[in-house]
Formats: structure tokens, C-alpha cells, sequence
């Protein structure tokens, strides 16, 4: 199984702690590549959500508020052409590169996407680890959604959010140590 899940309350900082993750891994050496999900502010509301490329910093949105369109997730109204783009690109570099693909998030507003599923699902075929945040909503269809079964699935609260990346670090760097083992 190599399929590791963060979950939580909106706001409870599952981005900081796969973003810390993230840091972690890379600073050791872990070929990790992927992609995280902002939320965009102006004036203290918030206006969008915009997927950020880790290695490169590009960035497209993925929702926004007051514009028209057909898909929608409450308010915001769904971009896919540009998110598309920027998952495709993310996700193929990640499978030539990368022991280690960083989602966040697997939500309603990415499952908007018809081939966000089928490429990350493709992916993980190939052998990569998936590290990923998945919407609370989410977590009972973890096996339909994925076609894998969870490693691990955290819960981020304010109590265990600043331990979790060290020990998310650690299991999947034993993972990733026991994979590069059996491939020699």
C-alpha cells in the first residue's frame, strides 16, 4: 500500500503540514514532487483556490468566486482548463522524477476534473507513493476513488499539527527505502 491520506476540519492546516512534509522529504533527499491547493484572500474574503506546482512555483486558479460557469462546488465556480494543464504537467514530471507525489488536495472541487482521478490512479500504477489531503467528505471512498487502500490516514488537529510531518516523513522515507531496497 502506498497511498498516505491527511484529513480535517476546513482551516485545521492539512496544507502547512503536507507543505512541511514536503520541505522535509526534499531536504533529505526524497525525490517528492506534486502540487498544493491555496486559498486566495483579498480584503480578508476569501475569493478562489489556486493549485501551486512545488518545484516550480507556477501557479493557475483552480476556483473563484463571482464569475459564471458550470462547475460549481457552493460558491466558486471550478477552472479546469488551467488546472488540467498544470496537473498534467506536474504529474508527468512527478512519474519520471519522483518516488514521492504530493496532492492537495483530493476534494470535490479536483474531482470536478474527469481526468484528475484516472492520471493519479495511473500514476500510483507506476509504483509512486501518493501523499496526499483528501476531503473529510471523501475518506469512506478512499479504496473507490483511488483503487488503492490507505497506508495511513491522519486526522490534522491543532494538537497533533506541528508532530505530524516529522512522522509522516519518517514512514514514507521507510517506504520509500524499503522500495529502492527491493529494486536493487
Amino acid at each position: 500500500m502506498r497511498v498516505f491520506i491527511l484529513t480535517g476540519l476546513p482551516g485545521s492546516g492539512k496544507t502547512t503540514v503536507i507543505l512541511k512534509t514536503f520541505k522535509i522529504l526534499k531536504r533529505r533527499g526524497v525525490p517528492v514532487d506534486g502540487f498544493v491547493t491555496q486559498e486566495v484572500r483579498e480584503g480578508g474574503r476569501r475569493v478562489g483556490f489556486k493549485a501551486v506546482d512545488l518545484i516550480s512555483g507556477n501557479s493557475c486558479w483552480l476556483a473563484k468566486v463571482d464569475i459564471g460557469g458550470e462547475r460549481r462546488v457552493g460558491k466558486y465556480t471550478v477552472l479546469l482548463q488551467d488546472f488540467e494543464e498544470l496537473l498534467i504537467k506536474v504529474l508527468n514530471r512527478a512519474e519520471m522524477t519522483a518516488s514521492v507525489i504530493v496532492v492537495d488536495e483530493i476534494g470535490p472541487m479536483e474531482l470536478k476534473s474527469r481526468i484528475f482521478l484516472p492520471i493519479l490512479k495511473e500514476k500510483i500504477a507506476t509504483g509512486k507513493i501518493l501523499l496526499a489531503t483528501m476531503h473529510r467528505s471523501l475518506l469512506t471512498s478512499v479504496f473507490d476513488l483511488l483503487g488503492e487502500e490507505a497506508s495511513a490516514i491522519w486526522e490534522v488537529t491543532i494538537a497533533n499539527r506541528d508532530k505530524l510531518p516529522e512522522m509522516i516523513a519518517v514512514k514514507v522515507e521507510d517506504l520509500v527505502s524499503r522500495s529502492l531496497n527491493r529494486d536493487v
